[in-house]
């Protein structure tokens, strides 16, 4: 996957890009949480370095909207809502991202 950003990267660069947008999906299914996380701040560092040689800044929107969304729900959910307890036992509402 790193591989691909990178080339993507590229051809944004060729193009006059600015902004290169990525949603990090922080956990993989079967994988540690340390090591996923230790994954994606390593892919992240690396397209940030090759980012700042054309001056293309590197956005982390899939992140935000997902935090907004969590953020909506446990403030809007009833903790009697099957929904609610669904996420909360899952700690969905405490994750890191």
């Amino acid at each position: 996957m790193e591989q691909a950003h990178l080339r993507l990267l590229e051809h944004a660069a060729e193009m006059g890009c600015r902004s290169y947008v990525v949603h990090p999906a922080p956990v993989t299914a079967g994988e540690d949480r340390e090591v996923s996380w230790k994954r994606v701040r390593e892919t992240l560092d690396l397209l940030a370095l090759r980012a700042a040689v054309p001056g293309i800044a590197i956005a982390l929107m899939g992140l935000v909207l997902f935090r907004l969304s969590r953020s909506k729900r446990r403030l809007e959910l009833d903790p009697s809502f099957r929904s609610h307890v669904f996420y909360d036992e899952r700690g969905w509402f405490e994750s890191d991202f």
